[in-house]
């Protein structure tokens, strides 16, 4: 599996769409009309609401030290499989704040939570800081290359700067990483 410089090493089937968990989440709270219940529905959900970033967190982190891995271990491989590739953005009118919807919501929901914590439950309630952190770098790793269209090698990937910040293990210990989270059907082992 990790020995082909494939664009998904097999995350796909791991992750869920942030913004469709998020609006679900939302329509469940907007159904309950009464104050004291709709704080009760808060707190039953806040661990799914935790799930939900922590899945998309791990899998942005995969794709960071996936994309270290192509760049530092298979910079002459072709990348197999990237789906970008060749689009024209322009002539598709698919512009930087389209590509960057997904992780621009998660990234303005670190702020929501503390605030509906606050809210709902009389005590604000914040994400690990690393996560942040994560999202943040992996927003400016999709912005540097244009959501991969020019992205044929593993040499045409660009790392942020701060990459180093959150991908903290060497490469062969990332695809031990990625290998066992892919394996075991748990992204969150990226973490450890």
């Amino acid at each position: 599996m990790l020995q082909k410089a494939l664009f998904d090493p097999g995350f796909a089937p791991l992750v869920y769409s942030f913004r469709e968990s998020i609006e679900a989440i939302d329509m469940v709270m907007r159904a309950v009309k009464v104050p004291n219940q709709r704080k009760f529905k808060f707190k039953l959900l806040q661990k799914q609401i935790v799930s939900i970033v922590e899945n998309s967190i791990a899998f942005y982190l995969g794709c960071l030290m996936w994309a270290k891995y192509l760049k530092e271990v298979m910079s002459e491989n072709e990348i197999l499989n990237n789906p970008f590739l060749g689009i024209n953005l322009d002539e598709k009118n698919i512009t930087q704040e389209d590509f960057c919807a997904e992780i621009n919501l998660l990234i303005s929901y670190f702020d929501r939570y503390k605030r509906d914590t606050k809210f709902y439950l009389g005590k604000e309630f914040i994400f690990n800081e690393k996560w942040f952190k994560i999202a943040q770098c992996y927003k400016e790793f999709l912005v540097l290359n244009d959501s991969f269209v020019r992205t044929k090698y593993g040499f045409d990937l660009i790392l942020p700067k701060t990459i180093d910040d959150v991908v903290i293990y060497d490469n062969n210990k990332n695809a031990e990483l990625i290998k066992s989270a892919i394996a075991n059907h748990n992204l969150s082992l990226l973490f450890d």
